[in-house]
């Protein structure tokens, strides 16, 4: 399925039950898999209570999310929880520009660096955030990478 428009919007406090069915849905295409790091209900709640969430609808539904915080002032520092694509809308630049705009909304919002963890098998996050300059900050030896962007240097 093709979108034809990309409009992404900003929410602070999106719906529990939509994050919850998002989640499900990426599950397993998330590597490692969100549930082995996560209880789903619990991280649902806690995007949807706390993080700032740049979302894209498909039918209604969330199709693409970017969840990220924004509330550490006092080392000017964002952090990316997840950004994910359903499977059907991949190959679309989707990712892309959720991850623009989120590096803009942190960078907006007085933010001078942005990090987030990935894993060092999900080599197309890291490639993606390459191209924005993101630097590996360390992996460690479970496999997690800490990649992080002062935006003061873009």
């Amino acid at each position: 399925m093709k979108i034809i428009s990309m409009e992404i919007t900003l929410e602070k406090n999106p719906d529990l039950e939509e994050i919850q069915k998002f989640l499900e849905k990426v599950d397993a295409d998330v590597i490692p898999p969100l549930s082995s790091q996560h209880d789903l209900n619990v991280y649902a709640a806690k995007i949807a209570g706390f993080a700032e969430c740049l979302i894209l609808k498909k039918d209604d539904e969330i199709g693409a999310l970017s969840a990220f915080y924004c509330n550490d002032a006092e080392n000017k520092a964002a952090f990316i929880t997840l950004l994910a694509v359903e499977r059907s809308l991949r190959n679309q630049g989707i990712a892309k520009k959720l991850a623009a705009e989120t590096i803009q909304h942190a960078k907006s919002k007085g933010m001078e660096k942005i990090v987030f963890e990935t894993h060092e098998k999900n080599q197309a996050t890291i490639n993606l955030f390459s191209k924005f300059g993101f630097k590996i900050l360390k992996t460690e030896n479970d496999g997690a990478v800490f990649m992080g962007l002062s935006m003061t240097e873009i």
